[in-house]
């Protein structure tokens, strides 16, 4: 739903008004490429079947190629789902001919971090996780805190805040 959703945002909306939320958009459609759920994925293919998506593809070719390329690349060649390999052959097909400097560029100086973050790497997520959870905690202790100064008990567990 939300795939479906981004690409109606973004036909609705100027491309030169989209640069701020490019590297994001971007990022999370190269996560729902090479994420483990085929329907995900193949939905986010569809955004290479839009003439305008291509359009602000090829607006900010300098950020979206070294972004895309390795991982549409990597993932021709290993995808689990034949027909999904297929459909990203042919995306790896397209985006040779929208600038094939360009593209040979952004093979040869792939990042192998961000191929692996993007690919999902599990001691990576085990990481994130780790970082994202601590976070939590951090919060929890601010709003106990602010609570307990204005005369509220607050109870704690681990995810959750409960007041009363």
């Amino acid at each position: 739903m939300f795939i479906s959703e981004l690409i109606e945002v973004l036909e609705t909306c100027e491309v030169q008004r989209l640069e701020p939320y490019i590297p994001k958009v971007f990022k999370r459609l190269v996560k729902c490429i090479s994420g483990l759920h085929l329907q995900v994925a193949d939905r986010a293919m569809c955004f290479f079947e839009n003439d305008y998506f291509l359009k602000i593809l090829k607006t900010y070719k300098s950020y979206t190629f070294p972004l895309l390329v390795p991982i549409i690349c990597h993932l021709a060649e290993t995808h689990w789902h034949k027909v999904l390999q297929e459909s990203l052959n042919a995306l790896k097909s397209i985006l040779k001919e929208i600038d094939p400097a360009m593209f040979e560029k952004a093979l040869e100086k792939k990042d192998q971090n961000k191929l692996y973050i993007a690919l999902q790497d599990p001691k990576l997520v085990k990481k994130e996780k780790q970082k994202n959870e601590e976070n939590e905690r951090k919060y929890c202790v601010r709003a106990c805190a602010r609570t307990q100064r204005s005369s509220t008990n607050v109870w704690s567990d681990n995810r959750k805040i409960y007041f009363f």
